[in-house]
């Protein structure tokens, strides 16, 4: 799934690769010091008569909780649209804070608020939280895809992954020209590729490296890697012989189990093709 933040950058994640990118120590540490500001700015005067431990359970719970919803609400936006927007998430969360404190802080003995105050919660949280988000998708979030090796994809700020660090990125992709092939502008190691899918006008390019999202159409890659190296089995999939493991004929389907453990359909308009090169290659069905 695609994720876009405000600041008009796109990545791709995988839910466990985005829950990853939350926590690096660079995103812990930018979380901490906007809670920090948020608790020594005392914005609400009514929660400012806290004192001691109950505060911190109070701010402890409202903020950790606030997030929660955030990340919750962007992981199932972008899984069940394929592109998760961040605005709606940090409306959500802004929402879910401006009715979630003040029912506990009457829980810790605060009078209620009004409706105006709650409305004021609600503008401060999202303002907050938005600032928050710009300035970590604009300073710190190629940082942390160059350190976990992700890939990221910008419409707008943000260039690709091979853009951000170049260097460290294909270092492991790299070998001899001879050994290599440049698919959209980017070198790749032929014994590196495990799976190239298509996602609209993006494909994804796994490797033993990690993968890297890029424009360009599978059928372009397709007609420059050598036939001996993979089999496109869909037409959104091509596979490298060296990554795939067994053909699976089941009764919804065919698909490829890859050397990850992972699953790739095979088109009914290719099985025949997909068997021999499964059978010629020494990996059975099942």
């Amino acid at each position: 799934m695609r994720i876009l933040f405000v600041n008009g950058s796109m990545v791709q994640f995988t839910p466990r690769e985005l829950l990853q990118m939350f926590g690096h120590r660079l995103m812990v540490g930018a979380l901490l010091t906007a809670f920090a500001v948020v608790i020594w700015s005392e914005p609400f005067d009514d929660v400012a008569q806290m004192r001691g431990a109950v505060a911190v359970v109070h701010w402890a719970l409202v903020l950790s909780t606030t997030f929660g919803v955030y990340l919750a609400t962007l992981l199932a936006v972008g899984l069940r649209f394929r592109t998760g927007y961040s605005l709606l998430a940090h409306l959500a969360a802004a929402t879910f804070c401006a009715l979630f404190a003040p029912t506990l802080g009457q829980a810790f003995g605060l009078a209620p608020i009004s409706v105006w105050d709650v409305t004021l919660s609600f503008g401060f949280t999202l303002v907050v939280s938005l600032t928050c988000e710009l300035v970590c998708a604009s300073f710190l979030l190629r940082r942390v895809l160059a350190e976990l090796k992700l890939s990221a994809a910008a419409p707008g700020a943000l260039p690709t992954f091979a853009d951000v660090d170049n260097t460290a990125a294909l270092a492991s992709d790299r070998s001899d020209e001879a050994d290599s092939v440049v698919l959209l502008g980017n070198r790749f190691g032929l014994a590196d590729l495990q799976l190239i899918s298509s996602d609209e006008h993006y494909v994804h390019i796994v490797t033993a490296a990690g993968r890297r999202m890029l424009r360009g159409r599978i059928s372009d890659i397709e007609a420059q890697l050598p036939a001996a190296w993979g089999l496109r089995v869909h037409r959104s999939h091509w596979v490298a012989t060296a990554a795939a493991r067994a053909l699976r004929r089941g009764r919804d389907g065919w698909s490829l189990v890859l050397a990850d453990g992972s699953e790739v359909p095979v088109a009914r308009a290719r099985r025949e093709a997909v068997r021999e090169w499964a059978e010629s290659n020494g990996f059975g069905s099942t």
